[in-house]
């Protein structure tokens, strides 16, 4: 079987865009799946999820990974760095009745299903012989490694998850944790920006437990309100190089609130995210701008209409955010919806 290369290539192979694909979910084909995502119509996993094609925003000419959602939880996991290595991992289905999961399994703690650390960083291990590149289980094992108290080697894993996926935020927040125990104020500032600017779906949650990140290791569990106390508590001597960064300069004024009448948190998002491109830091401000949509598509109809938000509206800023970012596939792919 012929895997194409680029998303151009899958857009000619199938000649659609994702939405006739798959179904879209919760009515936010345009913010979740994150853009760059591209199901198989071949790779249902169970639960109206699928295996497929992310590309890591910026890098949409080379090889993509490949990435389970999980639309329970918001997620998207970036499980092997190639077709052939996920082959390698064979089918999640033997794992599945391992574990004892029903056809279509109950969300739980891997800790529950593995028994104990040890087994569950053997698992981990063995996959990362497979697909010693896997975003997902490079991040694994570095939160064994945290808990284990290897901070370096839990460092080094994290790091090389990022360097495959960029905008991976639970690698992001794994740094931001071992930054701040290791008292280094500016590689906290740094992880944590990245860990908030960075989209919901790569905060390592799952509805499939063999994709996972325990909490016991690294509590990702309000990540982001973690990530917002640590900057607001940060002076600006401590961020270093982050001083003058939007969301550093403006962390006293966020709120990260969810479920009230106003949050002015978005219109400094929209500042931001074209401060951002002023900066020439165009791949940041489109991360920011698919977390922005993810963030307002999840309140209610009224504050997005307070907010004019609308889903082609949003399109139509990504849009033109790839097109100074010179990400032409990327801004192909939302065209064709």
């Amino acid at each position: 079987m012929h895997y194409p290369e680029t998303y151009l290539d899958l857009l000619r192979r199938y000649g659609e865009p994702i939405e006739s694909l798959v179904q879209p979910l919760s009515g936010f084909a345009t913010v979740y799946p994150p853009v760059g995502f591209l199901a198989w119509p071949f790779g249902d996993v169970g639960n109206g999820d699928f295996d497929g094609y992310y590309w890591p925003i910026g890098r949409e000419a080379r090889q993509p990974v490949v990435a389970q959602m999980s639309h329970d939880y918001w997620a998207l996991n970036p499980t092997a760095s190639s077709v052939e290595a996920l082959i390698g991992f064979g089918s999640y289905s033997h794992l599945r009745e391992q574990l004892g999961f029903s056809a279509v399994p109950t969300p739980r703690n891997p800790l529950e299903c593995f028994g104990s650390i040890e087994a569950w960083a053997s698992y981990v291990s063995a996959r990362l012989e497979i697909d010693p590149h896997s975003p997902h289980y490079l991040v694994a094992r570095a939160d064994v490694a945290v808990a284990q108290n290897e901070p370096d080697r839990a460092v080094s894993l994290y790091q090389q998850a990022v360097e495959w996926l960029p905008e991976y935020t639970a690698a992001h927040y794994g740094l931001a944790v071992l930054s701040r125990r290791q008292r280094r104020p500016a590689e906290v500032v740094r992880w944590c920006l990245e860990a908030v600017r960075s989209p919901l779906a790569f905060r390592g949650a799952s509805f499939w437990a063999e994709t996972c990140l325990p909490l016991e290791y690294v509590n990702r569990d309000d990540y982001r309100r973690k990530c917002l106390h640590w900057l607001g508590q940060a002076k600006p001597a401590d961020a270093g190089e982050f001083e003058r960064d939007p969301l550093f300069r403006e962390r006293h004024r966020l709120t990260f609130a969810t479920g009230v009448t106003t949050n002015d948190d978005f219109l400094i998002y929209q500042d931001a995210v074209a401060e951002y491109l002023a900066l020439g830091q165009p791949l940041v401000a489109i991360r920011l701008a698919m977390l922005y949509g993810e963030l307002i598509s999840a309140e209610a109809t009224p504050f997005r209409e307070r907010y004019g938000f609308t889903l082609d509206g949003h399109r139509d800023w990504l849009v033109k955010l790839f097109e100074k970012a010179g990400l032409t596939e990327r801004r192909a792919f939302l065209q064709t919806s």
